[in-house]
């Protein structure tokens, strides 16, 4: 059994709404996945998701952006 990091219940998930606390970038994570099904994965370091914290809140130890790299480590693998 898998289980998933978000399980969407509430409509805001379910359509994409964020509340403006992240930005995914659909367009990239499709082109990305297309790339990576024939084989080229150079491009797997390009951020996909970035996160709205303001930098009044900044330390120095946030993670501002997932690359496509990241991602797709914490998901199941397809054979």
């Amino acid at each position: 059994m898998l289980i998933a990091p978000i399980i969407p219940r509430s409509p805001a998930v379910r359509a994409g709404n964020t509340g403006g606390w992240s930005i995914l970038r659909w367009k990239r994570i499709y082109r990305l996945i297309a790339l990576n099904t024939i084989g080229v994965n150079g491009f797997n370091d390009l951020p996909i998701i970035q996160f709205n914290k303001p930098t009044k809140y900044w330390d120095g130890t946030e993670t501002l952006s997932y690359s496509y790299r990241l991602n797709v480590s914490y998901h199941p693998r397809l054979n």
